[in-house]
């Protein structure tokens, strides 16, 4: 491997990474330094089909972010696999989130899969796919942070 592909991986390492720690920490704007305009999720492995392809935007703007339910979230990711190829890379890598109301807790675990593109210098996430292999806890978690929102009762 040579010096620039390492720093490459490190970098795409550190967009996933901050990605997560963003999200976690409630600041979604800067979600936007770590991914393209047009960037997308696909969460239908734990949402449904409708989750397929949602623009980033309509996740995580407006205001009814479901996300603000939560008194609190932790997105653990770890062991990244990244494949460079020029200006472009793909990334998987293994995630633990864990989602808190009260004292009820709800995890998702599995795979994350990051399509990654170089843009003006710099590494982006163009699409995230969640591919989840396990949860445990409270299950209704997801609606009760939905709901929570809707009544004006999340936390900022």
């Amino acid at each position: 491997m040579t010096t620039e592909e390492a720093r490459d991986k490190v970098e795409i390492q550190e967009a996933i990474s901050a990605h997560g720690l963003f999200a976690d920490c409630r600041e979604f704007a800067a979600i936007k330094a770590c991914t393209t305009p047009d960037a997308t999720y696909d969460y239908s492995s734990c949402f449904g089909p409708e989750f397929k392809c949602v623009r980033l935007a309509d996740f995580l703007e407006g205001d009814e972010i479901f996300f603000l339910g939560f008194d609190a979230t932790q997105h653990a990711i770890s062991n990244f696999v990244i494949v460079l190829d020029g200006d472009r890379a793909s990334a998987r890598s293994h995630v633990r989130a864990t989602h808190r109301i009260d004292k009820d807790i709800y995890v998702m675990g599995g795979m994350y899969r990051h399509q990654m593109v170089r843009l003006n210098g710099a590494w982006k996430i163009s699409e995230t796919a969640f591919e989840q292999t396990y949860t445990e806890g409270d299950t209704t978690l997801f609606e009760r942070a939905a709901a929570r929102v809707k009544a004006g009762a999340a936390k900022a």
